[in-house]
């Protein structure tokens, strides 16, 4: 097990313990719900003579069982009521929990618990909200038994926009929904299929939003989750559309199976940003953190723009040599995602705050 594995595990501890409650409320309730058990009658007199009388189930129940749950949905169903008990939406939340996840690891490798990398790679985890840990943390406790999963259920509502977004943008560049994820998983991104295809960063923005409202309504309508859900994540997704185009064309890893080579580059460039401005990658993050975007780095650091970009270049091409000398992935997969390096590593810098190229899309 390696350190990030056994921190993680730990931090996942008390999350379990909250799912094994979860998991007895649940129960609890369905039980409440059930027809008491029949009332037994004192022995007679002469019991000891007669043989045990078996107990029968009241007239019109049988044994019930805690039924098999969805985790997405819970998960979602628990940061949505978080949300309204704060008085906030389910973005903030997230928000929130993203931010004391980075605090934490952070502090995790100051104290020399995990290293840099680390930190970096669950951070990666960690952007994709609360609802996902949660969920994790109810189907490791399925796997444990301490409660029931229904893995072949109907998915949350959160579920859904993975589901339908690729659906709904693929055609745009004449393309199947299996077609545009093996390309966004080679390494392609939406802006350079956008211009491949003559097509704008809004239309996707549309095509995404439309088809998300019409699932989520769907839901809705079948009683799959309520008008409150899919109201709330619709809005969050409106306000949060390009971030989660990013995801899903791996830049930042969310639901790409964890891409290597992606992985890699992220490493390098922002190993490689802080080594231009003479800082340690733990004084980068925290300057970031603490409103301090690139250019004003840049500048008071007496650095150009375009050094950064070069190294940061550099960087990632490296990166990608090292991982087919080292036998992490082949050639031909470096090969694939070489075009558009350069477009990946801008928009990673404009994550740290650097304007885009003039007449590049913020959409990923």
């Amino acid at each position: 097990m390696t350190r990030l594995q056994a921190m993680m595990a730990g931090l996942l501890g008390s999350l379990v313990a909250f799912a094994g409650l979860a998991a007895f409320l649940l129960v609890g309730l369905g039980q409440a719900n059930a027809s008491p058990p029949a009332q037994t009658q004192p022995p007679a007199a002469n019991s000891a003579a007669q043989p045990p009388a078996q107990t029968q189930p009241a007239a019109g129940t049988t044994d019930q069982k805690p039924a098999a749950i969805n985790t997405q949905h819970y998960a979602d169903m628990l940061v949505q009521t978080m949300a309204t008990q704060l008085g906030v939406d389910s973005a903030k939340v997230n928000s929130a929990y993203t931010a004391a996840a980075a605090a934490t690891l952070d502090q995790a490798v100051k104290d020399g618990v995990i290293t840099q990398e680390d930190a970096t790679k669950a951070k990666t985890a960690s952007d994709q909200g609360l609802a996902a840990l949660i969920r994790d943390g109810l189907e490791r406790a399925g796997k444990e038994g301490m409660i029931k999963v229904d893995k072949d259920g109907p998915p949350g509502p959160k579920d859904v926009l993975f589901q339908v977004v690729p659906g709904a943008v693929a055609p745009l560049f004449g393309l199947s929904p299996d077609e545009l994820n093996a390309a966004l998983k080679s390494g392609q991104t939406f802006e350079a299929l956008e211009q491949a295809h003559n097509v704008t960063a809004q239309q996707v923005r549309d095509a995404a939003l439309a088809a998300v409202r019409a699932a989520l309504n769907d839901g809705v309508a079948k009683g799959t989750w309520t008008q409150a859900e899919a109201d709330s994540i619709y809005q969050e997704f409106s306000q949060n559309v390009d971030n989660f185009l990013e995801k899903i064309s791996g830049i930042g890893g969310a639901r790409q199976d964890n891409n290597p080579q992606i992985e890699a580059i992220i490493t390098a460039v922002k190993g490689s940003v802080a080594q231009t401005l003479g800082l340690t990658a733990e004084q980068l993050d925290t300057a970031l953190k603490g409103d301090q975007a690139l250019p004003a780095l840049e500048e008071a650091h007496g650095v150009t723009h375009e050094q950064v970009k070069a190294a940061a270049l550099a960087a990632a091409q490296a990166a990608l040599a090292d991982g087919v000398q080292n036998q992490k992935w082949t050639q031909a997969q470096a090969d694939t995602i070489a075009p558009s390096l350069s477009d990946i590593v801008d928009k990673l810098l404009a994550k740290m705050g650097a304007p885009l190229p003039a007449g590049a899309s913020p959409n990923k």
